[in-house]
């Protein structure tokens, strides 16, 4: 039973991560002249992506537990608030993350790789000028996938990964 409890939650994981591959490999297919310069700038501004990311996780883990714990008690009601102020919380700490990143994106990318040549941080830098307005609303999906997943549905999120990641995102961005 716990196994297949999850499972979903497993191939949710894959799923994200297979998709970042293939987006990852769409942009080096599509990109002009230095493949080191833009693999570097692409490496470079993922990771520090990777704050934000492991915040909403974070937020996310709370999130399960205290749904998780209030439907136990049965207080459903703030089982759905918990979900909704840690979906909060985590959208305006990556909105914090997301200027503190952009304001100091300079600093920061000398700071993680000294060695990145101009072209490599030209990337990085339009790499997040495209993704960090979007780290508030990103926030949204893992929090509440993870919110349902304490309150025992763990298919919910893993179709909704799957029609969002293999379904749109990345036919999209193959496409764009």
């Amino acid at each position: 039973t716990l196994i297949l409890a999850a499972l979903p939650s497993s191939w949710q994981l894959c799923i994200r991560i297979l998709s970042g591959i293939v987006l990852l490999k769409i942009v080096l297919d599509a990109g002009q002249g230095d493949r080191t310069a833009l693999f570097d700038g692409v490496g470079i501004a993922i990771r520090l992506e990777m704050i934000a990311v492991f915040v909403m996780f974070g937020w996310g883990s709370a999130a399960t537990a205290v749904v998780g714990q209030n439907l136990g008690a049965g207080r459903a009601d703030r089982a759905a608030q918990g979900a909704w102020w840690s979906t909060a919380f985590a959208a305006a700490i990556s909105s914090v993350i997301a200027i503190v990143l952009w304001v100091f994106r300079g600093p920061i990318l000398t700071l993680v790789m000294p060695e990145l040549p101009p072209s490599g941080a030209t990337i990085a830098t339009d790499f997040l000028r495209v993704t960090l307005p979007s780290y508030a609303v990103l926030a949204v999906g893992p929090v509440l996938s993870r919110a349902l997943n304490g309150a025992t549905s763990t298919k919910t999120p893993l179709i909704i990964d799957f029609l969002c990641y293999v379904c749109i995102l990345c036919p999209v961005a193959a496409w764009a």
